[in-house]
């Protein structure tokens, strides 16, 4: 993922394609585009200023050069062209360089924020911010082979995250654009392994246990049993999560004393900024929450 001065994500695998097109609530517009087409570099900048103006859509790009596969696939007949997306199914396409044109179909089909704001039960002016998290660079320190940080993405009541050695779990999440938190929501199972004690960090991705454990972290966090049973959310120190790209959740005790700790759903709720460069973030431990 490259930054720009946009929001516009690039996009250079299938694999990252369907990471962008995944189901959820808000609208996805992809580009296709070429370097030797003219209307493809008039259009980049207008299109670049549009991912300014509506944030709750996601914006990407696909080089047809560098993703022929992709763009065979897709049936892209001509650059430039726009797929749009929403729950993971496409809604319509759009060919040409009218920058009129292309935000109309953007304002038709995105529908309103608020509404899904308030379908969703999120605070007003917040979305959910999991369909930014760059899931194939999630990484998770002392997880359970079976149980791994992979199992967060998933749905169904026998999938979770479970620590291994201990109860501690150290969960580095980046996120595809800088983004604010605005509240976190976490649920586990009723048998005492459900986090309790928990400190968050931010843009610290190669921070270690002996670090967590010891250093000043962005915010503390005693969770309660009702709210780890509900997955309910959990407000945070707003200020103090404003230009995050990567968040480190340490969790450093469960419930119930137990042996390890599990996670079956994670939530960050808040406000989506520009893109960022996921090369910046060198994994240097644990193992990556690769959801293929």
């Amino acid at each position: 993922i490259l930054r720009s001065m946009s929001s516009v994500v690039k996009i250079h695998s299938h694999r990252e394609y369907e990471e962008a097109i995944q189901p959820s609530a808000r609208l996805v517009v992809v580009l296709f585009t070429s370097p030797r087409c003219g209307p493809c570099l008039h259009i980049a900048a207008p299109y670049a200023s549009l991912s300014f103006k509506y944030p709750s859509v996601g914006f990407f790009s696909v080089d047809t050069n560098e993703l022929k596969d992709v763009t065979m696939h897709m049936g892209v007949r001509g650059t430039p062209s726009f797929f749009f997306y929403k729950g993971g199914k496409r809604l319509d396409t759009f060919m040409g360089a009218d920058i009129a044109g292309l935000e109309a179909m953007i304002v038709r089909l995105k529908g309103s924020d608020r509404v899904v704001e308030e379908e969703q039960g999120l605070p007003v002016g917040m979305m959910d911010l999991m369909e930014f998290v760059r899931r194939s660079h999630v990484e998770c320190l002392n997880q359970n082979e079976k149980h791994t940080c992979a199992s967060m993405f998933q749905r169904g009541d026998s999938t979770y995250l479970e620590s291994e050695a201990d109860e501690e779990l150290l969960l580095h999440i980046p996120f595809t654009r800088v983004v604010r938190i605005h509240s976190i929501a976490l649920k586990g199972p009723d048998d005492g392994r459900a986090p309790k004690s928990i400190r968050l960090f931010i843009n610290q991705p190669t921070l270690g246990f002996s670090e967590a454990a010891s250093s000043s972290s962005v915010q503390d966090l005693d969770v309660t049993p009702e709210q780890v049973m509900g997955a309910r959310l959990i407000p945070l120190k707003f200020v103090r999560f404003q230009r995050v790209n990567v968040l480190t959740i340490f969790v450093k005790a469960n419930q119930g004393g137990r042996d390890t700790s599990a996670l079956s759903f994670l939530q960050l709720v808040g406000q989506p900024l520009e893109a960022t460069k996921m090369e910046d973030f060198k994994r240097v431990a644990g193992r990556p929450g690769d959801t293929e």
